[in-house]
């Protein structure tokens, strides 16, 4: 059952997209689906 993700993850997430925003994101999305 899906469960919405943490808000201090889903904010860390969020910086991490931010800081290494570009082609490293659709690297960086396989990660997330693990």
């Amino acid at each position: 059952m899906y469960e919405p993700p943490d808000p201090l993850e889903e904010e860390i997430a969020r910086d991490t997209l931010e800081r290494y925003s570009g082609s490293t994101v659709e690297e960086f999305q396989p990660h997330l689906l693990l």
